[in-house]
């Protein structure tokens, strides 16, 4: 299958999810204040902990082993793992339930989050953890049709009930909540689509004890970023408020919708960085590289616009409740031009299966994000936060990029990276200082695309005719070639 094919399908959800979300925005911010969005920002951040920790670090077990088993061992690897990782869910989920009313004592802006909403959290988490076994299944069965679908319908659910939610039956910030738990139903029943003909009624021990091995370090790994988000949100709601909170989770849900462009590329892309990261002594990730320098031109062009733009595209969407926060938007994109950055490398510690190296590398980078953040957050305040962040995913990276040269040198094409960073911060600080005129940040705009036109046309090139299927032979332009 063409790799445009396959973004393709994964993209057409992402996509559809934009779109939708953006529609919604001022329909759900015309209901909702920026302290709702506190309380769903302080809920799900507990929730995703438990939902990550429960996953059992099963994507370096389906990474590293689907492709070289045959179809009686992938059954007994994908059974045995879902059963591991839903009983683990409903653990997770029975203590949130018991200990929830524990927390005000801690810290009293729990107090206002309400019974109702932590109940349908822990319901979404539960009935959304099959799916993300699923969806590894389904990247590395280059099969995203059923994703396609899936997504889709996902997308409908949870527009509807907030909807519904909303204007029909007024449940103010419940309304969220219901329609994460329709949307998780909808995964459920995905899941079962693309796992029923590998279940076996039967837990098998080699993965058991392969759980157990990467396991333990995954959960401490997940533990760590879990707790970074609730540090990060209980922080930022301490300091700054529920409002202050509600401010940065909303923007951050504009980096979730880049995300989800971006996952697209990733996932269409995965099985074949796998792929090149098992050629003999040292890969060239020749398709790997090009379609990523191609992401990373896209969003620095995404990020001078934030920066030019972005405080207006945020005032007219959410009837200028929320315009404060959009200082955040460009310096967002910094982070996931980072977070973008050593897919080759990533790919070669996968397919070595060095799980438990990354995950000790995730736990360092979470210990040094810590000490920032509590720096910057009251120095900074909201810019504070994601510059921790900022921070935390270049440490992450580095590192990565060190343990892979261990066992394989490898280039990886991160150039467009490091000029992307250079372009989007410039431009958001000019602006952030000068308050220029509409004109001027036209202008500015302007500069920096034909700027990005100019340098990184070559790999829009190479990635159209790749993608295409038009060429085979161009050349890949890496750093240090």
């Amino acid at each position: 299958m063409l790799f445009s094919r396959t973004f393709s399908l994964f993209f057409l959800p992402a996509a559809a999810r934009g779109i939708v979300s953006f529609a919604m925005v001022p329909f759900t911010t015309y209901m909702l204040n920026p302290a709702d969005f506190g309380i769903v920002a302080l809920v799900t951040a507990v929730t995703s902990l438990a939902a990550s920790m429960a996953t059992l670090g099963l994507t370096f077990i389906i990474s590293g082993n689907f492709q070289t088993l045959e179809h009686a061992e992938r059954c007994s690897m994908i059974s045995t793992v879902l059963y591991a990782t839903v009983t683990v869910s409903l653990g997770l989920g029975a203590l949130i339930v018991a200990f929830w009313p524990m927390l005000p004592s801690i810290d009293p802006i729990y107090a206002e989050t309400g019974t109702s909403a932590v109940w349908l959290a822990v319901a979404a988490m539960v009935l959304g953890t099959p799916w993300v076994l699923a969806n590894d299944v389904i990247v590395m069965q280059r099969k995203p049709g059923v994703f396609a679908l899936v997504q889709l319908a996902q997308v409908v659910v949870n527009a509807s009930l907030v909807l519904v939610g909303l204007y029909v039956f007024d449940w103010g910030v419940i309304a969220i909540f219901a329609a994460l738990v329709g949307s998780a139903a909808v995964t459920l029943l995905g899941a079962l689509m693309v796992l029923r003909s590998y279940l076996v009624p039967r837990i098998h021990t080699r993965w058991l004890l392969e759980l157990r091995k990467i396991g333990p370090l995954a959960m401490a790994s997940s533990l760590g970023e879990g707790l970074q988000t609730t540090v990060e949100r209980g922080l930022l709601a301490s300091g700054l408020g529920l409002s202050g909170l509600g401010l940065y989770a909303h923007i951050n849900q504009y980096r979730s919708l880049v995300h989800m462009g971006v996952k697209a590329g990733a996932l269409s892309l995965w099985p074949t960085t796998i792929e090149e990261a098992r050629e003999a002594q040292r890969p060239r990730f020749t398709q790997t590289i090009v379609m990523w320098q191609f992401f990373h031109v896209g969003l620095t062009a995404l990020g001078l616009a934030f920066a030019c733009f972005g405080a207006d595209m945020v005032a007219l969407l959410t009837h200028n409740k929320f315009t404060e926060g959009a200082v955040l938007l460009p310096y967002w994109i910094v982070y996931m031009l980072v977070q973008s950055s050593g897919k080759p490398q990533t790919g070669l510690l996968y397919a070595h299966q060095r799980g438990r190296s990354l995950s000790a590398l995730m736990l360092v980078s979470l210990a040094l994000w810590l000490p920032t953040l509590y720096v910057l957050v009251p120095l900074l305040g909201l810019k504070g936060g994601v510059i921790a962040m900022i921070v935390m995913i270049t440490v992450y990276r580095v590192g990565a990029q060190l343990l892979a040269h261990q066992i394989a040198p490898a280039t990886s094409g991160d150039r467009y990276v490091a000029l992307g960073i250079m372009l989007v911060v410039a431009a958001a600080e000019f602006v952030a200082q000068t308050a220029p005129s509409l004109a001027l940040r036209a202008a500015v705009l302007a500069a920096g695309l034909v700027l990005l036109a100019v340098v990184g046309r070559r790999p829009v090139r190479l990635f159209l005719s790749r993608s295409l299927g038009i060429s085979r032979s161009v050349e890949v332009p890496v750093l240090g070639r």
